[in-house]
This record gives C-alpha cells, structure tokens and sequence, in this order.
C-alpha cells in the first residue's frame, strides 16, 4: 500500500500545474493539451484531497467557481493556461 499511495502521488503532481495570474492546480489532457478542466477537477479533487494536495484541488475549484460566478452559474467546461475560458460549459 505504501508503494502504491507513494506512486499515485506522483501521478497527483504531475497533474498539478501552476498559471501565473490564473491558478495553481489540477490540470488535465497531459502531456500536450495541458487545461484547467471542469469534469475532471470534479474526479480528481477527491483524491487529491486524500492525497494531503488539498492546495492544488481548492486552487482549481476557486478558479471554476470564480469562473462560473462570471457566467451566471454555468461551470466552465476548459479554460487555458493564460485563463482564457475556451468552452463555457453546461448551463446548471
């Protein structure tokens, strides 16, 4: 088990970007299409919570609340590393 939580750690870091000016957090479409995902924070910020990265998961919910809050509710489907919101999501 030590092993295992020691290497999906890693994987938690790697997923783990920083945004000068946008954000600190979880990021998905590695290794080339590197964004500030919705759906996947939804999955990942669990286990990154669980994963003692509680940072990085409450960094990357900010940046789609405050994003969502911009857009009347609608949470953000992808938003670029320069924090340019690329598809505004489904209405809630």
């Amino acid at each position: 088990m030590d092993r295992v939580y020691t290497l999906q750690n890693l994987c938690l870091d790697m997923m783990t970007m920083e945004a000068p000016g946008v954000a600190r957090g979880a990021v998905a479409g590695l290794p080339s299409f590197v964004w500030f995902f919705g759906c996947d924070t939804y999955y990942s910020a669990s286990g990154l919570l669980m994963a003692g990265q509680a940072e990085a998961a409450i960094s990357t919910l900010r940046l789609l609340a405050n994003r969502a809050r911009e857009q009347g509710g609608r949470i953000p489907h992808e938003i670029t590393p320069t924090g340019a919101l690329f598809n505004p999501g489904n209405p809630v």
